[in-house]
C-alpha cells in the first residue's frame, strides 16, 4: 500500500485535475491510500481525507478532491500543483477547533484588540467541508458569550496566507474581528 504521499506524475492544473499519482490513475491511487474502493469515493471520503501541498515556510495549502472522473483522474475544488508531492491530511474536530481558536486570537491581535470586552462582532467565513460545530465553541471561548458571531458557510475561501500568497483555498476558516472603536493603522 502506498504511504500517505501522493507524487503527481501527470496533472492539468488549469482544469483542476490530477490524472496520475506515482504513474497510476489518480482516483485508484487515492482510493488505495485512504482505504476505500474507487467506486466509494464521495464527498464524505474527500472531506475527511483532503490533500495538502506544502509551500515555502512549511505552510500547508489544502487541496480537496471534488470527484473522481470516468477516466480515473481526480478533479479538485481548486487548482492543484502541476508537479510535486501532495500529502494526506486527516482533519479532526479537535484540530479544527484549535485552528478556529488560533485564527480568532490572531484576528484580535491584528485588530489591536487584547481584551475580549473590546470586540463588537465576529464575522466567520467557514468552508462547508469543515463539518465541525466545536470550532464555534472555540471562538466563543476567545471572545466571550456576549459577542455576536455571524457568518457564512462557503464553498472555497479566498484570502492571503501569512507567508504571502493570495489564492483560493479549501477547508479553511476566515475570522474577522470588529472592535467597538474605530482604529486607524
Amino acid at each position: 500500500m502506498p504511504e500517505d504521499r501522493f507524487p503527481i506524475t501527470e496533472a492539468e492544473p488549469s482544469e483542476r485535475r490530477v490524472l496520475e499519482f506515482a504513474g497510476e490513475p489518480a482516483a485508484d491511487y487515492y482510493a488505495e491510500v485512504v482505504g476505500v474502493s474507487a467506486e466509494k469515493l464521495d464527498d464524505e471520503v474527500f472531506m475527511w481525507n483532503p490533500l495538502g501541498w506544502e509551500i515555502f515556510g512549511g505552510q500547508i495549502i489544502v487541496r480537496e478532491p471534488a470527484r473522481a472522473e470516468d477516466d480515473g483522474s481526480l478533479r479538485f475544488h481548486s487548482r492543484p500543483p502541476a508537479s510535486g508531492t501532495l500529502i494526506r491530511l486527516q482533519p479532526t474536530r479537535e484540530g479544527m477547533a484549535e485552528t478556529a481558536r488560533q485564527v480568532t486570537e490572531r484576528a484580535m491581535a491584528r485588530a489591536g484588540i487584547s481584551d475580549p470586552e473590546e470586540v463588537a462582532l465576529v464575522l466567520v467565513f467557514d468552508c462547508a467541508h469543515r463539518d465541525c460545530d466545536e470550532q464555534y465553541d472555540a471562538i466563543r471561548e476567545v471572545v466571550g458569550d456576549e459577542v455576536p458571531i455571524v457568518g457564512f458557510k462557503t464553498y472555497g475561501e479566498h484570502g492571503q496566507l501569512e507567508t504571502g500568497p493570495v489564492g483560493h483555498f479549501n477547508q479553511t476558516i476566515e475570522v474577522v474581528v470588529v472592535g467597538r472603536e474605530l482604529v486607524s493603522q
